[in-house]
């Protein structure tokens, strides 16, 4: 059997996470830093205004880095947790990629789910994983979460990916770290992986470590330099059976040799949950975060599966709710995961209503 290809990481993540590398890297650090300082003029610039009380409160996660982090997952899980202790949830997310503009409600308690390009990969995934939250799509996160109040009655609002969006007033910042690259080369965007200034952890009232592969939390906050007044957790995705269908139904393993395909901003994160899950994988195709896959593209997927003998295909959860029927005469399911962490979040975390 040919050998599994590897995804590599690509010229930006080596510039940014690698800090020796060769004369292309160095050259890209030097040619890249003035547009890292005109996306810093832009941020100083950016109007914040006073933060908007939406009358509830609200629970931000978000990175301080792009792509990568396990944000939406521990969105998912704290959805669930808070749901079993009994608290109306609802979720805002801006629905980065999807089809069309404005608020939409993408599914809840007495709601169809929306078609996933209306609602965007993540709002899609959220529905289906947290069918007892509202959920509402909006790049005005303010207009968003006052939707959800409305629509929903919620006691709390879970706002996906809003660390950055200042206007929208919150009760606490959840900001997570992927505990294997950190902050990288700490310099920002394009430069670096930053979407600000390390110093922004500041607002932060807790950080997660994510992919922590059992580290303590104190550890991988000193290796990577973070200081913080808040909570330091750690937890970790581990594999928790697998999903079929756009509505991700619980299904049995695949069985034989496997093919993995997935758009991830962190491929080697899948194939390594792959082999923990006791898969063998023959060989994979990744494309960026959030792509959307063609027919044509899922029809390459299947060729590749079938030459290199493989028995099925595996993706993720947020990959397959896109596929809607693309998929061809081999199974494709999804690797369903789960967060463990190293002590109860909502015992660490100051959360409203929860005791």
């Amino acid at each position: 059997m040919p050998p599994e290809r590897q995804p590599g990481p690509g010229w930006l993540e080596r510039l940014w996470y690698e800090p020796a590398g060769g004369a292309a890297l160095r050259a890209g650090r030097t040619l890249l830093r003035p547009l890292a300082g005109l996306y810093a003029l832009g941020r100083r610039h950016h109007r914040r205004g006073k933060p908007v009380d939406i009358g509830v409160p609200v629970i931000s996660v978000g990175n301080l880095t792009v792509g990568g982090n396990g944000k939406t997952p521990l969105v998912i899980d704290l959805a669930c947790r808070l749901g079993e202790r009994g608290l109306r949830v609802a979720i805002v997310s801006r629905g980065y990629r999807r089809q069309g503009r404005g608020l939409l409600l993408a599914g809840g308690p007495g709601l169809p789910p929306a078609p996933p390009r209306q609602a965007g990969d993540e709002p899609a995934l959220l529905v289906r994983r947290c069918p007892q939250a509202g959920v509402v799509v909006g790049a005005d996160r303010v207009a968003a979460a006052r939707l959800a109040v409305a629509r929903f009655a919620p006691d709390l609002v879970l706002a996906d990916d809003a660390f950055q969006h200042r206007r929208l007033g919150r009760r606490l910042d959840v900001v997570a770290i992927h505990a294997r690259r950190g902050l990288g080369n700490g310099r920002l965007l394009p430069a670096g992986p930053l979407r600000e200034p390390a110093e922004a952890l500041a607002r932060a009232d807790a950080v997660v470590f994510t992919y922590s592969g059992g580290e303590p939390a104190a550890t991988l906050a000193a290796r990577h330099g973070i200081d913080g007044d808040g909570p330091l957790l750690a937890c970790d995705f581990e594999p928790a059976g697998f999903s079929r269908g756009n509505e991700l139904e619980t299904c049995p393993a695949p069985a034989g040799v496997v093919f993995v395909f997935a758009a991830v901003a962190w491929p080697q994160g899948l194939l390594d949950s792959c082999r923990r899950a006791g898969l063998q994988v023959a060989g994979s195709r990744f494309r960026r975060d959030h792509h959307w896959w063609s027919r044509r593209e899922i029809e390459g997927v299947l060729r590749s599966a079938r030459r290199l003998g493989a028995r099925a295909c595996v993706c993720t959860e947020k990959d397959l709710v896109k596929l809607d029927g693309l998929a061809g005469d081999l199974p494709v399911l999804a690797l369903r995961l789960r967060t463990r962490w190293s002590v109860d979040p909502l015992e660490r975390l100051d959360l409203p209503g929860v005791d």
